[in-house]
């Protein structure tokens, strides 16, 4: 069964989520399709069995109970230590596809959908003076590496990623170095790994043209504007991208 979301209260989150430079007006819902992100606590025990589901998104709560239930309906298969799976606890990180319909709702899919770690602690990077100010816009994306306690090994421009400014690139590293990451947990374990992250320098101000920072790494499963495991041990076996919700 589809589900519909008021075009209302879409167009008063699309306001709430944007980060402005130099202020924005509300204005009426967009005419165009919008993504939200979402993420949920995902715990399989070792034959892939969902044992916990929650998430902490204030964003949609009306489509909580329905995503749930969708989800719980996919095979996941669990990490694996020494080759033998094991329980496993992820993040399970969502791409929602909202587009306006012709009796004013929305109609909800899924746009992307990944596992892997989380982020425990970000520090925002500073919008480059020159950059504001010529209002430059940009999609940097890096890879990350970090080890068993979320610690950031190393952090460097991902080759495959978008060519981006080299004052975005100076801003995002030096702001990524200092964060902190959720690894995932297989068998009591926590798990380093390498992520790649996009981080996007984008304006809401009159004038500027709004940037997109959707974009499809290597082996997604669909467009993400969050976090990507590389190497993630829980995993998505079922065909869900582009599903209606």
């Amino acid at each position: 069964m589809n589900h519909r979301i008021a075009r209302t209260m879409v167009a008063a989150l699309a306001i709430a989520c944007a980060f402005s430079v130099s202020g924005v007006t509300a204005a009426p819902a967009p005419a165009t399709p919008i993504f939200i992100d979402m993420t949920w606590n995902l715990g399989v025990d070792a034959a892939g069995k969902i044992t916990h589901l929650t998430t902490d998104d204030k964003q949609l709560p009306t489509l909580h109970d329905h995503l749930e239930k969708d989800i719980r309906s996919w095979t996941i298969s669990p990490g694996k230590v020494d080759g033998v799976p094991a329980a496993t606890e992820s993040k399970l990180h969502l791409r929602l596809k909202l587009e306006p319909q012709s009796d004013g709702d929305y109609h909800v899919s899924l746009a992307g959908a990944s596992t892997g770690g989380g982020y425990r602690r970000q520090t925002a990077p500073k919008y480059p003076q020159n950059a504001a100010a010529g209002r430059r816009q940009g999609l940097v994306v890096l890879k990350v590496d970090y080890d068993e306690a979320g610690k950031v090994k190393d952090v460097e421009p991902f080759a495959q990623g978008p060519q981006a400014d080299v004052a975005f690139v100076s801003s995002a590293t030096n702001a990524v170095k200092k964060w902190t990451f959720e690894p995932e947990i297989v068998g009591d374990h926590p798990r380093s790994s390498a992520v790649l992250v996009p981080v996007c320098f984008r304006m809401t101000a009159p004038g500027v043209p709004e940037i997109d920072c959707n974009w499809k790494p290597p082996g997604a499963n669909g467009t993400v504007e969050g976090m990507f495991a590389l190497d993630p041990a829980a995993r998505i076996e079922s065909d869900v991208v582009g599903r209606a919700l």
